[in-house]
């Protein structure tokens, strides 16, 4: 296991993995999520557990940060700069 720690080995074994994943508590789906292509599946699932639990005006804050996020995405995708919008969110 020290290995992994330091560097010395790039990936663990199975068994080292679902000790990993138990002694964290999670599944080995979210333990992979980042390097998985099929890893965003089990992330927008969670972003959809957690959007459930909020209320429809608060849904509607979190949709407008994310519009605004994904077209300044967009924005430097196209231009290469970072422009900085402000958005008012209101409770």
């Amino acid at each position: 296991m020290w290995a992994l720690w330091s560097g010395e080995k790039n990936s663990p074994r199975l068994g080292h993995l679902i000790l990993i994943a138990n002694a964290l508590e999670v599944s080995a789906d979210l333990l992979l999520a980042d390097v998985l292509t099929a890893g965003y599946t089990v992330k927008e699932s969670l972003l959809a557990e957690k959007l459930d639990g909020l209320s429809v005006p608060q849904r509607n804050q979190v949709y407008t940060v994310l519009d605004a996020l994904l077209q300044t995405i967009q924005q430097v995708k196209k231009t290469g700069y970072l422009y900085v919008r402000v958005l008012y969110l209101y409770h």
